[in-house]
């Protein structure tokens, strides 16, 4: 499948929008460090590999599956290494990179706030009011 590189609008936000609703998607090349995009994909294929995911006599940063192998969301042994890469601080840094956050506000016409998702069948408390500083937070677990 060949993507439309969204790069050259970059500084036109009225044509991001317009190519976001047209084809449902905006592709961008070299928005990310590639370093730091190679450091967390090392992390999660490391977590893939000691769970058995990556085929043996493989080089890890080739991500090469097991064959047969089948596990997605929302089976249990797909759900350890979710967890896991939940849990991986440079994956959650990628979503507030300078250039993201740019870029989102470009798209948004405002500053966005990155905030983290409750992954689906995530169990938490709801809304809670700390007694100690008085603010509500709806991700108390």
């Amino acid at each position: 499948m060949n993507f439309l590189v969204s790069n050259g609008a970059l500084d036109d936000p009225d044509e991001l929008r317009r190519r976001a609703k047209r084809d449902g998607y905006l592709f961008f090349r070299a928005l990310l460090d590639r370093e730091s995009l190679l450091n967390v994909r090392r992390q999660i294929l490391e977590l893939c590999s000691k769970a058995g995911w990556l085929a043996e006599g493989t080089e890890l940063m080739d991500g090469i599956a097991t064959p047969g192998f089948k596990w997605v969301e929302p089976h249990p042994e797909f759900m350890k290494v979710y967890y896991e890469v939940m849990k991986l601080e440079d994956f959650h840094a990628l979503a507030h990179s300078p250039s993201l956050l740019e870029l989102y506000g470009k798209l948004f016409g405002e500053e966005v706030l990155v905030h983290a998702l409750i992954p689906k069948g995530s169990h938490t408390t709801g809304p809670a009011q700390s007694s100690s500083s008085g603010i509500l937070s709806p991700f108390t677990v």
